[in-house]
Formats: C-alpha cells, structure tokens, sequence
C-alpha cells in the first residue's frame, strides 16, 4: 500500500515538474519572439530614417517597472551613438520613440517617420 501511494506522488511531482518546465521554456519562447520582432521594427525604422544607417547592434532587451519593454543598442558599430527604443503602452510595439544622444539625433532625416508611416508608404508603392 505504502508503495502504491508512493508511487502516485511521484508520477504527480514528475508530472507537475515537466509541466512547469514546459511553461517557463514556451514563455521563454514567447518573450524571445517579441523582441525579435521589436528588433526588426527598430531596424526598419533606422534604416529609413538614418541616410548613413549601415548597421545596428541591441546590447539589452528588458521590461521597466512600468511595465513596458525596452531595447538599448547603438548604430554603425559606433557606442557613442547609442539609443535605448520604447515601445508604445497602447499596443506594445515599437513605433519611434527613442532617447538617444544629439550626435545620433544629428543623423536624422529632417522628415521622420513612425514605423507604421514606413510600411504604410512601402505598401502604397
């Protein structure tokens, strides 16, 4: 008897353990998949933006107490012209908004564009 109840125990805590796991790891992917899509929209958003944009390198991805999540990175392989990317509250995606240094905000077109005005002139093409 003592065997049996010991044995049910075990295949429940195996059970909950794996099921946990599983749940961290898919969050895991989920919260990678995110800002790889963030990622994407920074980078579209500086390539059009930025006429001597060649390359962009994100050292930091992370959420602030507010809740709201956040990119840091630098431009054309240059730390002096770096920049941390804020998502919009409202729907939790990268539109424009950065703080950056003025020797980055110098490299700006004098037009800028929101990542939604790129893709809506690229489909208007």
């Amino acid at each position: 008897m003592k065997k049996n109840i010991f044995l049910v125990i075990s295949i429940l805590l195996l059970i909950s353990i794996g099921g946990y796991f599983m749940y961290h790891h898919e969050k895991q992917e989920k919260k990678e998949e995110y800002f790889t899509k963030q990622e994407q929209r920074v980078e579209k958003f500086l390539t059009y933006n930025i006429p001597k944009f060649k390359s962009v390198t994100f050292t930091k991805e992370d959420v602030s107490p507010m809740g709201l999540p956040y990119l840091e990175g630098y431009i054309n392989n240059d730390k002096k012209l770096d920049f941390v990317a804020h998502v919009q509250p409202n729907d939790h995606n990268f539109e424009g908004r950065m703080g950056m240094p003025e020797e980055l905000d110098a490299l700006f077109r004098v037009d800028v564009k929101t990542y939604s005005e790129i893709v809506k002139e690229e489909h208007n093409k």
